[in-house]
């Protein structure tokens, strides 16, 4: 309109407090693990081809050297000034140097980061101090020149041993008291060197050692290097949504190893270095609610018996390179594992299940039959009261029983399901029976028997024990939270040995082959969850030791 005048647009500067902003971003990095993993990952940037790792839990000191490039005063001002900023890494490395930097700061209380670039005579020294930087409005960190510093004595031998001219130190001063933070995790820290730092290791002929001083003063070592996965390969599976693009399942069925598998399964962009363990990646997706429908295949690639890669076109890492970007690449990265599990996973994953399943009772039934058998052994008065019923010789009277003992096989009675387990008795050898001390012989067995009411049955046929696994009162005692532990197996135990002294006495009591045996065994099953909630539950109620202890 004629004669107004238009409001003029002013700009006020936006300066956001650095020391403040720089120490919350050193939180990016939560643990101590994940800070020695991160300068491990620059040490692989620069090239290095052997890279230490002391740490001293009573000490409070942790550090970290290597032998690559070396960081110049203009690398190490580029990064500070790049802190918190995506940067897109060239080719062969594995990312952003500058997090990296500061994520000591809330884990110790001064950090020292020296680094000789090849060809210089000296070094170049900066102090980080976390309190003080905490508090600078225009953070800055002091800097001289000299001798690249000695490692704490206590690693100075370990890390001579190893041969090389070291070029790059970062040496954490007085660590957190804190065991979450501040106590380096081995076993995690080896799987994140292995498995994310390995494609590039691979390529430049790095390996890792690590010196850990326990709060005891034992000395821990570790040699770490990138290995190949070498389980038994299974067929590649790919498929496309729009948002994650084409989706790589390169993965294997993990060797035993002391019996049990523990395969890692990593994930990465097809477009970036570094990956994302499956730990890591489970975590990100219980955190934003986004498990609930693929529950069945995370638990299957997570359960230690898989191993190998899962390759995305277009998801893209995180800044903390432990997490990918959220977005519809992501959501449609967990579309394409349910369909891999779906095609693929679900009947590997179910086989391997069982085969657990299997040998767990195989293992528990025999620690309980050979309980059972020592305690005939022992009483051999008892034992001949069962030679009639349990006689291992052929041709000696039996007690008839029941006409029907083995389960459920009547028509509209529920089936197994699953495969059933049998566990033969313990070999007896160089022993001979006689009168006096009779030759028993009777076995386990353990079924899927859904809707079967009855917890146990015995045939007297094959003079076979069988356990029904999915009765209410075995679900309660076996399993936490969907889980077995080694309290549940010893609950197991007690509860077989239990019932299993039950029906020796039965059959003890009981030379007419006229009893109602029925009757009988549904009296123990009436009294087995009174027994079971007062004798076995209620002791590890209060606190009683886990054997796993």
């Amino acid at each position: 309109m004629p004669g107004k005048t238009l409001a003029r647009e002013e700009h006020d500067e936006f300066r956001p407090h650095h020391g403040a902003v720089i120490y919350r971003m050193a939180k990016t990095y939560p643990t101590i693990t994940l800070t020695v993993a991160e300068a491990i990952q620059n040490g692989v940037d620069a090239g290095a081809k052997k890279i230490f790792v002391g740490a001293d839990v009573k000490g409070r000191v942790a550090c970290v050297v290597d032998d690559g490039a070396g960081v110049s005063v203009e690398k190490f001002k580029r990064a500070l000034a790049t802190v918190g900023v995506s940067i897109k890494p060239k080719r062969g490395t594995l990312g952003q140097f500058g997090l990296g930097l500061v994520s000591p700061l809330n884990k110790c209380e001064e950090y020292i980061f020296a680094s000789q670039v090849e060809g210089e005579s000296e070094a170049n020294i900066w102090t980080f101090r976390g309190e003080e930087i905490k508090e600078q409005y225009d953070a800055k960190v002091p800097r001289k020149s000299g001798p690249l510093p000695n490692l704490p004595r206590q690693f100075a031998v370990g890390a001579a041993k190893l041969g090389t001219s070291w070029r790059t130190l970062v040496h954490m001063k007085n660590v957190i008291e804190d065991s979450e933070i501040g106590i380096l995790n081995l076993d995690e820290l080896e799987d994140i060197v292995r498995y994310k730092f390995g494609p590039v290791m691979r390529d430049n002929g790095a390996t890792v050692h690590v010196l850990f001083i326990n709060e005891q003063d034992k000395v821990v070592e570790r040699h770490i290097d990138p290995t190949d996965f070498t389980g038994e390969p299974l067929p590649v599976f790919t498929h496309t949504e729009p948002g994650c693009g084409k989706v790589t399942f390169t993965l294997y069925r993990a060797r035993r190893t002391g019996g049990v598998r523990r395969g890692v399964v990593v994930l990465k962009s097809a477009t970036e270095t570094g990956s994302v363990l499956w730990d890591e990646f489970r975590t990100q997706a219980m955190g934003w609610r986004k498990l609930t429908h693929v529950q069945e295949a995370f638990d299957a690639l997570g359960g230690g018996d898989f191993e190998g890669m899962v390759v995305a076109e277009k998801t893209k890492l995180g800044e903390n390179r432990t997490t990918f970007e959220r977005g519809k690449p992501l959501t449609d990265l967990y579309v394409a594992i349910q369909a891999w599990y779906l095609v693929c996973g679900k009947a590997l994953h179910e086989n391997e299940q069982e085969t657990k399943r299997e040998q767990r009772y195989q293992s528990l039934g025999e620690q309980s039959l050979k309980r059972m058998y020592k305690l005939l052994d022992d009483n051999p008065a008892f034992a001949r009261k069962l030679a009639g019923v349990l006689a291992a010789e052929t041709g000696q009277p039996k007690i008839a029983g029941p006409k029907r003992q083995s389960g459920p096989t009547k028509e509209g009675e529920p089936k197994t399901k699953e495969r059933r387990v049998v566990v033969e008795p313990p070999k007896r050898e160089g022993r001979a029976p006689t009168d006096a001390q009779p030759n028993i012989s009777f076995s386990y067995a353990y079924e899927v028997l859904a809707g079967f009411t009855k917890l146990w049955q015995f045939d007297f046929a094959t003079k076979v024990m069988t356990f029904n696994v999915l009765h209410p009162t075995w679900r309660k005692l076996d399993e936490v939270k969907g889980k077995h532990t080694p309290t549940t197996n010893k609950q197991i135990i007690h509860l077989q040995d239990w019932l299993t002294l039950k029906l020796l006495l039965l059959l003890s009591e009981h030379d007419d082959p006229d009893f109602d045996f029925e009757i009988a065994r549904t009296a123990i099953d009436n009294e087995v969850k009174f027994y079971a909630d007062l004798f076995i539950l209620v002791p590890s109620k209060k606190g009683e030791s886990d054997p796993s202890e």
